[in-house]
C-alpha cells in the first residue's frame, strides 16, 4: 500500500521524524530547505506558488512557530514583526494558496493554548489567538478540511527545552491535572487520527491540554 504523503511546513525535525516512524513519507520545508519556505521572506508569495507546483500532497500540516524569551516591550519592531508573519500571517497566506489549489486539500495548523490563555510572550499571543478566528471563519469546499491543533506546552520540543525559566515551568507541572506536560509523540498521535478522520471535522480547533483549564472536581 502507497504511503500517505504529508508537506510538513517547519523546521521540527522531532515532529518530522515521528511521523515517518508512523509510516507517511514526509516532504518537509524551511527557511534551509532546497524549497524554500520562509514566512518572513518578501518573495514568500513565489516560495508557495513554487512549491505547490512540484508537490502533489494533498495533506499540508504548518508547525512554524516562533517563541521569544522576552516581552512586547523588550522586542524589538523586527521581532515582533517576525513574530506575527511566522506564527500567523505565514500559515494563513500558506492555507489561503493550499484551499485554492487543492480541491481536496487537509489543512491541519499547529496553534497554542498561549492563544487562549495569553503568554509573557505577548507578540505570540496575538499572533496564536488569530489562528482561531481564521479557522473558524474560512469557509472550505466539499472535500477540503481546515484544523487548527492547540496544544499546551510540550514538554521535549525546542521552545520548551530552551526556555530560561524552568522553576516556573516545574511549577505549573505540580499545578497539572496529569502532573506533566504534552511530549511530541502524543501530538503526533492525535495529528495523525486527524489525517484519516472524516472531513465532516472541520473549521475547529482541538485543544491538546489534558484538562488543565477545567473548573469542577
Amino acid at each position: 500500500m502507497n504511503k500517505k504523503k504529508i508537506t510538513l511546513i517547519g523546521s521540527n525535525n522531532i515532529l518530522a521524524g515521528l511521523l515517518k516512524d508512523k509510516n507517511y513519507f514526509v516532504e518537509q520545508y524551511g527557511r534551509n530547505t532546497n524549497i524554500k519556505i520562509d514566512f518572513t521572506d518578501k518573495d514568500i508569495n513565489n516560495q508557495i506558488e513554487y512549491l505547490l507546483k512540484k508537490t502533489n500532497s494533498d495533506i499540508f500540516i504548518l508547525l512554524s512557530g516562533y517563541l521569544q524569551q522576552s516581552d512586547i516591550i523588550s522586542q524589538k519592531q523586527e521581532q515582533r514583526i517576525n513574530s506575527l508573519l511566522i506564527n500567523s500571517v505565514g500559515p494563513v497566506l500558506f492555507s489561503e494558496y493550499v484551499l485554492q489549489k487543492k480541491p481536496n486539500a487537509r489543512v491541519i495548523i499547529l496553534g497554542s493554548e498561549s492563544g487562549k490563555k495569553g503568554s509573557y510572550d505577548l507578540t505570540y499571543a496575538l499572533a496564536k489567538s488569530s489562528l482561531k478566528m481564521y479557522v473558524k471563519q474560512k469557509r472550505v469546499d466539499i472535500h477540503q478540511q481546515l484544523l487548527l491543533v492547540s496544544p499546551s506546552t510540550i514538554e521535549d520540543l525546542g521552545m520548551t527545552t530552551r526556555r530560561e525559566d524552568i522553576h516556573t515551568l516545574e511549577k505549573y507541572k505540580e499545578l497539572h491535572p496529569k502532573k506533566r506536560f504534552l511530549i511530541s509523540e502524543e501530538l503526533v498521535e492525535i495529528i495523525c487520527l486527524l489525517i484519516n478522520s472524516p472531513k465532516y471535522l472541520t473549521n475547529t480547533e482541538i485543544e491538546v491540554n489534558g484538562g488543565k483549564f477545567t473548573l469542577m472536581k
